[in-house]
This record gives C-alpha cells, structure tokens and sequence, in this order.
C-alpha cells in the first residue's frame, strides 16, 4: 500500500531501523523501516526525516503481535515537505521571538513562597490526577483552585486563554500553572496560537507551565516565566 502523511514520534534506533507514527487529520499508524529496506534508490535518507515532514511510504501493512497493533512496514519513504502545522507552528515561533516575547529578560522567577496556586486544565484529565497527588504526596500544604478548560480540539484556545484572564481577574493566586498530559502535533495545538500567548505574556500572575512531555515544546512554554519537563 501507499500511505502520505506527517511525521510524529520519530525515534531513529541505535540498530538502525526508524519509528514513527504516520498521520493526518483523520487518523494515525505506526510505522517502522527497518534498517535493510532503507537503500532504496527512489526513497529519502533516513537521517533526513524529521518530525513534522510530510512523507508518501510505500509498503505492508503487518501487526506487532505483542501488542496486536497494526503498523505499516515501509519500503520506501519519500520526503513531501514539511507538513502545515509545522510551518504555521515556525512562523508563529518567528514573530514572537522577534516580538521579544521568549525573552528571559522578562521572564519572572517563580515566587519564594507559595499559598494559592491556580491550576488552568481539563478537570477530568489525567494531568490533574498526577498535580494533585503529587502536591499532596510532597506535602505542599497550600490552597489550589481549578480554572477549568478544554486543552484539545475546537474552541480549546479559547477557552484556555478565557480561563487564564479569569484567574488574573480574581487575582487570588500566587503562582498560575498550565498543564496538560502528553500527544501530538496536533494534540497539543491549543498551546501552540498566538491567543494563547497573549493570554500567558499579559498575565500579572506569574506562569509555570507543564504541557506534554519532556521531548514536547510549545509556544506557550516558550511564552511562560517556567517552564516544567512534564506536568508532574
């Protein structure tokens, strides 16, 4: 079979053979290819895949009976460009490096003493479970209150950067934290808009914040005072 998509997860292996979830708007496959199928004159060179390109794979689909997952085993991978979430995420990256807006100059350090936290997330998710045992695990005794807010899909920017303006309204806190578990490119777009930056830059409380996981970056962590590896 021939599958086009966007590169994400890409782990390139000691042993040669490449990892890496092919994906569009719809939906994801993992993929491998393999170390002896990679000189193929019509392909790409391995060392050249990034995350973020937009690559056609030819070959089979097989499972991965360990964990009865279906995966592409490809033969030939060929580069398509790179991918337009990953060029709007450049772009924006660019204006607001030139806006000065990453500068650690402005940034704040946390504050020495902490007693009201707000803590801007999904109220379900994972994120806030892991938070709040951790905090009680390592005995923070302080107060922490929930912004509420969507953190993926339609309407979540706005709905982060509403929560975050509400809690600078309420001026209550000490600290405001901005969490979310890990993903995807496009998992993680709602901290990647330049409506969420805004909201984190003219914050008045200062930002830590703890999105995905270590190998995740966003815009919005580049934006905040802190930035934490993980939400944990």
């Amino acid at each position: 079979v021939w599958l086009k998509g966007q590169i994400g997860n890409l782990n390139q292996a000691g042993s040669g053979h490449v990892y890496f979830t092919l994906k569009d708007g719809q939906a994801s496959i993992q993929c491998v290819w393999f170390k002896n199928s990679q000189q193929h004159h019509l392909g790409t060179k391995p060392e050249a895949l990034t995350t973020g390109l937009d690559v056609l794979c030819a070959g089979r689909i097989a499972v991965y009976p360990p964990r009865g997952n279906y995966q592409l085993i490809a033969e030939v991978v060929q580069d398509q460009g790179v991918g337009r979430l990953h060029l709007e995420f450049e772009a924006l990256k660019k204006k607001l490096a030139d806006l000065g807006w990453f500068d650690q100059a402005r940034k704040r350090p946390l504050p020495e003493k902490i007693d009201r936290l707000a803590v801007i997330t999904a109220p379900t998710g994972a994120a806030i479970r892991d938070f709040l045992r951790l905090s009680a695990d390592r005995g923070w005794g302080g107060s922490i209150r929930i912004y509420p807010s969507l953190v993926q899909g339609e309407g979540a920017s706005e709905s982060i950067a509403s929560a975050l303006e509400q809690a600078n309204l309420e001026s209550w806190a000490d600290l405001a934290v901005l969490i979310r578990g890990g993903g995807s490119l496009e998992d993680l777009w709602s901290f990647n808009t330049e409506e969420v930056a805004a909201a984190v830059f003219h914050s008045s409380i200062p930002i830590l914040t703890g999105i995905g996981h270590q190998i995740d970056l966003t815009i919005a962590d580049m934006v905040a005072d802190v930035q934490a590896a993980t939400p944990s």
